[in-house]
């Protein structure tokens, strides 16, 4: 290397022992890195891909290129993908549907921390945390509803046996956006007057969605129809505040078993026995008359005529002196009794 002054190159001075110049990266040995606050996330599994681009952390000095890894805790990892390949865009993706585990019942919270790494020798480094919320759909009526289907207009003749109708449809799920089968079956609950059957008057068996109706009680008469109702839910939920669950509604009519009885006829009647006007009282015991359900109906007895052999009796209905229960018998099986004397001033 020779040095001289500009105006005066003659006078000069050489140094002939080399030296060496080094440039030096700062970026070798950076000052710092500093990471972004970042957003707290969900996903509900079985949902479509969830995307999040973190905000990039900040380099001193802002050339230096920054490396970005992340840790989660748990098993969350299933769900994410996480692409640096342009370090502007840092981007998690979130995507799971194979199972309920990394949600649990409802949800699970897992925290991802992302750590920001500069340095070509010397690194600095920072870390920055977000909570990951891996949600059940389950429990979500956005993504798993119940669909209820229509029930039946329902007939009980009151006093009947024991009347099996036919199976309600079964209600089905609607999923979205994506089907899938992670929510397991739906449970039913059968209802009358939106009150869990008991036996009377309606019977109800959930693994058949069958219900049967059978009672002896009259006030059923009153206000019909009558309403009952399927209550569906899922089964593996049915604790569950916000889970999906329907009522289905139907009519149930109760007839009058004195109108549409199962039977109601005649008998067979004794004569008594023959008098030739003595004035003695003529004693007529009526054999009810058969009817079902005798227990839950009021039959009325009624004269309907008199006549004599050559039908011209003076003796009508009107002459007759009843006893016991004859004309209004709260029982079918309760006899009532007519009496008549008559004597010579009759014949």
């Amino acid at each position: 290397m020779t040095a001289y002054h500009t105006n005066y190159s003659d006078n000069s001075v050489s140094l002939n022992d080399p030296f060496t110049i080094t440039v030096v990266d700062p970026c070798d040995s950076p000052t710092s890195v500093v990471g972004a606050s970042l957003a707290d996330q969900e996903y509900t599994i079985t949902d479509d891909k969830q995307t999040y681009t973190i905000p990039v952390s900040t380099p001193v000095p802002s050339w230096c290129a920054i490396t970005y890894t992340y840790t989660v805790t748990g098993n969350a990892g299933q769900a994410i993908t996480f692409t640096t390949t342009d370090p502007t865009t840092p981007t998690f993706d979130f995507l799971f549907s194979s199972n309920l585990d990394l949600s649990g019942s409802d949800s699970t919270d897992y925290t991802v921390t992302v750590t920001s790494t500069i340095g070509n020798v010397d690194t600095q480094t920072d870390t920055s945390d977000f909570k990951l919320t891996i949600k059940n759909p389950c429990v979500d009526p956005t993504f798993v509803q119940i669909v209820k289907s229509d029930l039946a207009s329902l007939e009980y003749i009151i006093g009947d046996n024991k009347k099996t109708f036919a199976a309600h449809p079964a209600f089905t799920l609607s999923y979205s956006p994506n089907d899938h089968t992670l929510c397991g079956d739906i449970a039913y609950v059968g209802q009358f007057e939106n009150v869990a059957v008991d036996d009377d008057p309606m019977f109800y068996t959930t693994s058949t969605r069958v219900f049967a109706a059978e009672s002896r009680d009259m006030d059923l008469l009153e206000n019909n129809p009558r309403k009952y109702q399927v209550v569906a839910s899922l089964a593996n939920y049915q604790s569950s505040a916000t889970a999906s669950t329907v009522t289905a509604e139907g009519d149930i009519t109760f007839k009058d078993p004195c109108v549409d009885t199962f039977g109601f006829s005649s008998t067979s009647q004794t004569n008594p026995a023959s008098d030739n006007y003595s004035g003695n009282n003529i004693v007529f015991t009526l054999t009810p008359f058969t009817l079902d359900p005798s227990d839950l109906c009021t039959v009325t007895y009624s004269c309907k005529s008199v006549s004599n052999v050559s039908n011209d009796s003076s003796i009508g209905c009107d002459n007759l002196v009843t006893a016991g229960k004859l004309f209004d018998s709260a029982s079918a099986d309760v006899g009532g009794t007519i009496t008549v004397s008559v004597d010579t001033e009759d014949y």
